[in-house]
């Protein structure tokens, strides 16, 4: 074991020094990702985007985790707003990461999502809503409709891990480590961990 079983040695040091994956290159036994058109392909997954620039489909070994596109939802006085002008633009393709960005308007509204995927699947998404004027905002929410069939296991949201509840409901609380979720099977599924601005 290079001598990690032996503590007072620090050998495991190494691995706090280690430099692997701060570049673009992939790590075995992961493989190059694949760009075609909308489509981000990652060792038996894929990604299908939207014009929002969010997943429009999810694949995990062919099988479709999503029942419709994920939506970034903004609903205003004037009821759920409905973004136009959106096409995914890819701003770098590598064999360890993709990253696109999309923007949308909707009115006086501005929706840009930039988002950047690594070979592992792992996808980071940054989303802003702009205004041109004065807005009344209702609810701005992100909905992610996993297909019910995909949804047998839930963690997360504070939640421990087991089948997925009929319902639950969540707070945010800035002071506890509970803002992610998992919801699955045993081949499939979906982590989402939301991120304030700090």
């Amino acid at each position: 074991d290079g001598g990690d079983g032996d503590l007072e040695r620090l050998s495991r040091l190494r691995w706090l020094d280690s430099t692997i994956g701060l570049d673009d290159d992939v790590v075995a036994p992961y493989i190059p990702m694949k760009v075609h058109g909308r489509t981000v392909r990652c060792l038996g997954r894929e990604v299908k985007l939207a014009d929002t620039g969010l997943p429009g489909s999810i694949k995990s070994g062919g099988r479709e985790i999503l029942a419709r596109p994920m939506t970034f939802v903004v609903e205003t006085a004037q009821g759920v707003a409905r973004w136009t002008g959106g096409k995914p633009k890819m701003i770098h393709a590598g064999p360890g990461s993709v990253t696109w960005q999309s923007e949308c308007s909707a009115g006086g509204l501005r929706l840009t999502c930039q988002a950047k995927m690594e070979f592992d699947g792992y996808t980071n998404f940054r989303i802003s809503v702009a205004a041109d004027g004065p807005v009344d905002v209702r609810d701005i929410r992100l909905e992610i409709p996993i297909k019910r069939e995909v949804a047998t296991y839930m963690m997360g949201l504070g939640r421990e891990g087991g089948y997925r509840p009929e319902k639950w409901e969540w707070v945010w609380d800035i002071d506890r480590c509970n803002n992610a979720v998992w919801i699955g099977d045993v081949d499939a599924g979906l982590q989402c961990k939301l991120k304030g601005p700090e």
